[in-house]
Parts: C-alpha cells; structure tokens; sequence
C-alpha cells in the first residue's frame, strides 16, 4: 500500500515443537519500501497462541473507503489490519480492524477438552493467502506437509465487519476440503472457485454461495 511493504515474521516454535521462544515477538510488520525503515507491527499478541509457524502472505483491499492489509495467522485466525501504522506511545502498531476464526469450535475442542495439535481431527493455522473478491475474504486452513493429512475448512468472510466477527462475518464454509496450504483462485466472469488441498483433491465451488461444482481427484500431494 504505497510506500509500505507489508511482511510476515515467521515467528513460531523451536525444534522441540512445544516452546515459543519469542512469544512477545512480533508475527506481522510494516516497513518503508525505499528505506527499509520499520513503520509498525501488528497489535493482535498472537505468538502465546501459535500453533507451529506462520507462512501466510498478505493481501490487500479497500473496504467502504478504509484500506486494509489480510492475513493469515499461525493460531488460526484471519485478520485485518488497518493499512496505515498508527503511533501510540513508543511503539506504531498495525491496529486489528476485525479477527475470525478459521477453524469450527469442534476442531479446537471435543467433549470440553482441548484437541491437541496436530492431530488430525484437530485445528490448523493459515498458510494461504486471504483472498479479497467482492467485499468477501476466502482463506481455508492447513499445516506444514510433514503433519500429513487432516481435516481442514475453507471459509468465506464478510469483509466489512468489525472486532472479534467469529460468530457475525462468516457467510459460508466448506468442509470438504482437506488440510491445503493453497490459496485460492477465482475466475470473475463465472464466480467459479478453485482451490487444492494437500490429499490432492482440487475443488471447484461457486464463490457466492460455496455450493460444489465438482471435485477432481490429482493422485498426488498438492502444495502450489
């Protein structure tokens, strides 16, 4: 977004996969694209909370006049970011617009207790890309290859809302689709959606009601 160059931290786990070493470490900054001066990091205080890593790559929209920057967190989450850092106090901040939950409360939690990641019935970050079509974000959830196959969603967000829209923005969601650590495709002159999971199944659905075209099955894994 003009002279802003928005990036990933990549923060996440050691190798013992069960310690964050920097959980107050930034997951998501803006620096100057001329200078490489840093601008602003995000305010959302997701490292305590990541799963393995963070891989997503943003995107970005206007939205009713506001430009916003998304992108995929390693706790699961989507969020959108306000594109302009804002100072407050010592420190410019990414300030958090709104934040939704990719993954259904029955892949974090089964008979009130804790699904433990990452097992396969259990919960997945965000290693796609958001994309932005027509006020709507579409994003579906997976995992680093090496967890093997899973359950996964592909979710399709109002693009408008503000806060904490878990339970307000969520306009459909298909659970067909496995772990994929795709992004997206959306052709415009048909409204068809693509995408792939890592079982290798490409999916095609309508991007205005999430109704399925068709699948096809590829006989291998899928990471593009």
């Amino acid at each position: 977004e003009g002279d802003i160059v928005y990036a990933t931290t990549s923060n996440g786990q050691d190798w013992t996969h069960s310690n964050i070493p920097s959980p107050n470490a930034p997951s998501f900054i803006a620096l100057n694209k001329n200078t490489g001066e840093f601008l602003g990091e995000d305010d959302a205080k997701i490292g305590p909370h990541i799963f393995h890593g963070q891989w997503s790559s943003a995107s970005t929209a206007n939205v009713n006049g506001r430009q916003l920057v998304f992108w995929g967190g390693g706790d699961g989450f989507c969020y959108a970011f306000d594109a302009k850092p804002m100072k407050d106090t010592d420190t410019s901040w990414l300030k958090t617009v709104w934040k939704f939950d990719c993954n259904p409360p029955e892949y974090r939690a089964k008979d009130g207790k804790p699904i433990k990641y990452p097992d396969a019935e259990g919960p997945s970050e965000i290693n796609a890309t958001p994309v932005f079509y027509k006020s709507r974000i579409y994003v579906p959830i997976g995992q680093d290859p090496e967890h093997g196959e899973g359950i996964g969603n592909l979710t399709c967000i109002d693009a408008t809302k503000t806060g904490d829209v878990t339970k307000t923005a969520k306009l459909w969601e298909y659970r067909g689709i496995h772990r994929s650590i795709s992004t997206v495709s959306i052709d415009p002159d048909t409204g068809l959606l693509f995408v792939g999971d890592f079982s290798g199944i490409v999916h095609c659905l309508d991007a205005e009601t999430g109704k399925l075209h068709w699948t096809h099955d590829m006989k291998a894994h899928m990471w593009g």
